[in-house]
């Protein structure tokens, strides 16, 4: 009993101590916000009190602020600091301006359900995103954030000061990114925070990303300045610079983001999946993130990947026109500026693969069957043969419903390549795979019209015709007395050339031609008679 009793006064104690620890620092700086009024021809404090402050009389307050002498005359532009404190309050709402994919809303009272375009939000609503979805939300003073994938984004206040004058906003990124076009018509005094697990980013006007987990939060500026504060200190982070707020630690000194990456020499049409880009070198990149939508402004996100170089690769997309968003990160994590990218997907109905003949295989046959393998759904294929592999000289066209051809005529020797799309109904895939084989046709029967015969002093002198260009003589000789096969065998011979007789009687001569792929064609054969000299 008496250890349940300490540890639930530990307990208290402890989370006293988290909340002063998380809460001081936002005390501090909230007696610290000033409202910045410009005088208006006609304006003094009394006026002002009556129609901006709380309490009128507090006019006071801002006279010793602002160490003005007469409060019945000012001069029109003079900028007055009034405490936040002071000024009128009332709560603003946001309003869901656009979303896609899964994006919950969950309320104040715990309710849970979808994000819907048009949808008021009050301080205190949570939201959180998931995979492939956006949310764009705009705020009274016309601010807007985008929630990436896999965010959760809490309204932590929202307020307007005055009837409008000032617009004041904080939201609390738990996870994930949020990128902010904020205070857009740069109206004074208009404030946004974006409170993270390590860091806070305030702004007045200006565009920028931040992006957080438990442990570190990135932010980056795009246009204006951002004041990011983490474990009591501040940096200002300029355009085109960023900075990190690692748990417990203040923030990094800024450092210039990394540039849009030149997607000009990137492929633009793809015909085979997966769609892979390769990515081009950047000094100072990591990581690279990379998005890929059906339109240009990024609203319909389908594919998501992260790559560490080399190349980025995205998985099955369907035929069609899309975007890439690429962009890189340096050592800290902090992303660059985006490059946009367009492309083509044309790689449906799939090509088959090619099974034969083999790909750079030598063919032997002139009219040789073409052959490949079925692919699901496809009505009917088309093939075509062509002597180059830009198929600028197509000597064969088929359409089929079969996975073979058998060509219509009979070949010349040489070089062949051939592809095969697949149809479904009316639409024709892509021809994305190439085959290559050579004709060469089997060596034809030698001609023995001047063939020529000695035996002379045991040896055999042969004379022939000399052989085509690309072929030889391959030769064998069997001796038929006694029954005996290749007896002498010969191969890559001249037109000249000859042998030592081994044995008497009936001579067989087998002269066939050969070729650089010692493929031997038919013999003509000789017979002769040898006996003893």
């Amino acid at each position: 009993m008496l250890l349940r009793t300490i540890l639930q006064l530990f307990s208290k104690y402890f989370a006293w101590v988290v909340i002063l620890a998380l809460v001081q620092p936002f005390f501090v700086a909230a007696q610290e916000v000033m409202w910045r009024y410009t005088v208006r021809p006609g304006d003094n404090l009394i006026n002002l009190g009556k129609k901006h402050l709380v309490s009128p009389d507090t006019w006071r307050e801002v006279q010793r602020i602002n160490q003005i002498k007469n409060p019945y005359r000012i001069p029109v532009g003079t900028v007055l600091r009034v405490p936040l404190t002071l000024v009128k309050q009332s709560a603003a709402t946001a309003e869901v301006i656009f979303v896609s994919g899964k994006v919950l809303i969950q309320q104040s009272s715990g309710q849970e359900a979808p994000a819907i375009a048009g949808q008021k939000l009050a301080a205190g609503t949570q939201l959180s995103s998931h995979d492939k979805s956006k949310l764009v939300i705009r705020f009274a003073d016309g601010t807007t954030a985008t929630m990436g994938s896999n965010s959760i984004l809490v309204l932590d206040s929202l307020s307007l000061y005055s009837g409008g004058v000032m617009v004041d906003t904080k939201l609390r990124l738990q996870q994930g990114q949020v990128e902010t076009h904020a205070n857009p018509q740069h109206a004074d005094g208009n404030r946004t925070q974006i409170i993270t697990p390590t860091a806070i980013a305030a702004v007045r006007g200006t565009e920028f990303r931040v992006m957080t987990n438990q442990n570190a939060t990135t932010q980056e500026t795009l246009d204006g300045q951002v004041a990011f504060s983490a474990s009591e200190q501040t940096v200002n982070v300029d355009k085109g610079y960023g900075s990190l707020a690692e748990l417990g630690k203040p923030p990094l000194i800024p450092v210039a983001l990394l540039a849009a990456v030149n997607t000009n020499g990137m492929q633009t049409s793809f015909e085979v999946l997966p769609v892979q880009f390769s990515l081009p070198t950047l000094s100072g990149s990591v990581i690279w993130e990379g998005e890929v939508s059906s339109d240009v402004a990024f609203n319909q996100v389908v594919a998501e990947s992260t790559s560490s170089g080399g190349e980025i690769v995205f998985g099955d997309l369907p035929n069609g026109h899309y975007f890439l968003k690429i962009r890189a990160k340096d050592q800290y994590g902090i992303a660059g500026y985006d490059a946009i990218h367009p492309f083509i997907v044309r790689a449906r109905p799939f090509a088959p693969d090619l099974t034969s003949p083999p790909s750079n295989s030598v063919v032997r046959e002139s009219q040789p069957e073409l052959i490949w393998q079925q692919v699901v759904d496809a009505h009917r294929y088309v093939v075509q043969l062509s002597k180059d592999i830009d198929f600028k000289q197509i000597i064969e066209a088929q359409q089929t419903d079969k996975t073979m051809i058998k060509l219509h005529y009979s070949l010349e020797a040489g070089e062949y390549y051939w592809r095969v799309a697949s149809v479904r109904q009316n639409q024709e895939g892509p021809f994305a795979n190439t085959g290559q084989f050579t004709y060469k046709p089997t060596p034809p029967i030698p001609d023995m019209s001047q063939l020529k015969v000695k035996v002379m002093q045991n040896r055999v002198y042969v004379d022939t015709l000399p052989s085509p260009i690309g072929l030889t003589y391959e030769v064998h000789l069997d001796n038929d007395r006694n029954h005996q096969k290749d007896v002498w065998v010969g191969k890559r011979l001249p037109a000249q050339f000859s042998f030592l007789l081994k044995e008497y009687g009936k001579q067989t001569l087998y002269i066939h031609y050969l070729d650089s792929d010692d493929v031997i064609g038919p013999p003509a054969v000789y017979e002769f008679y040898a006996y003893p000299q």
